[in-house]
């Protein structure tokens, strides 16, 4: 099964404590490049989690957010540092009268001064925790592979597709290759009897040596050979069950690479017609691929 690096999963897990929320979202990249948000509460649950998604993930831009909301009635207690209060209202009358401004320092402005006010939060027990964070994560992954898994099976569809063209290119280019040869000795032989005014005067053995040269040169049997065994290789991935969208990308280069060379030896036309079609679809498969795992 091909899957794809676009996708996007959410989930939610809730006890006495609170509620979790974790997105997850994946796009294209030629690594795992993975960063995982947390609240601070969360941050010992970190490692873990990067361990659970790269159990899943294998390759793509991915980012995990999680968001904790507690529903616990009990309040966090408040404190004042009142002699830090002190300071600052002393600090702010002697502001007052050595600048002569008028003293405005009210409680509301106080309570904003830095360190004056404090919220005590109260210790989380870890397990309360864990047991929302992890049943959420794991949701919220396989959300995320269901919608990795329907768009890699339209993936595959338009690369099937693109395959079937670019065999049947292959196989037009392999049916003309044989040709060639002897294309060329007709050719060669109506030239020189065109310049030379008669049949007759044609060396036979001469001929035939030129065909043999040009022959040689222009074989791409080779190529084509090499071509034959990229398909097969493609056709395996394609039935493949893991990530395989940085091998067939290398296979892809590599038949580039082929049908390069092919077409520069080919020296025929209706193979060159039939070379540039290889390479247009071939190209379109090759960034279609960048979106495979």
């Amino acid at each position: 099964m091909i899957l794809s690096m676009t996708g996007f999963g959410k989930a939610d897990a809730r006890n006495g404590f609170g509620i979790v929320t974790v997105e997850v979202r994946t796009v294209n990249s030629k690594t795992l490049d993975l960063q995982v948000k947390l609240p601070r509460e969360l941050y010992a649950f970190e490692n873990d989690l990067r361990a659970l998604v790269q159990q899943t993930v294998k390759r793509g831009k991915t980012e995990m957010l999680v968001v904790l909301k507690s529903t616990a009635s009990e309040r966090n207690p408040v404190s004042v540092d009142w002699e830090l209060a002190e300071a600052y209202k002393k600090a702010s009358e002697e502001a007052s009268e050595r600048l002569g401004i008028p003293f405005a320092l009210d409680t509301a402005g106080l309570f904003s001064l830095p360190d004056v006010l404090n919220v005590e939060k109260a210790d989380t027990p870890v397990e309360l925790l864990r047991e929302i964070v992890f049943p959420a994560a794991g949701e919220a992954l396989s959300r995320l592979q269901e919608t990795r898994a329907a768009e890699g099976r339209n993936l595959e569809n338009e690369l099937l597709g693109l395959l079937s063209e670019i065999k049947q290119s292959f196989v037009l280019i392999e049916r003309g290759a044989s040709a060639v040869a002897p294309a060329y000795r007709d050719k060669l032989a109506a030239r020189i009897s065109a310049l030379l005014g008669t049949p007759d005067a044609i060396d036979a053995q001469r001929l035939a040596q030129e065909v043999v040269f040009f022959a040689d040169r222009a074989d791409i049997t080779e190529e084509i050979a090499r071509l034959r065994s990229h398909f097969s290789q493609l056709d395996g991935l394609m039935k493949g069950g893991r990530p395989v969208g940085r091998e067939m990308d290398f296979v892809v280069q590599e038949m580039k690479r082929e049908i390069n060379t092919l077409g520069s030896k080919a020296n025929d036309a209706d193979i060159s017609v039939h070379v540039l079609a290889f390479k247009g679809k071939l190209e379109s498969f090759r960034e279609q691929i960048q979106n495979i795992e």
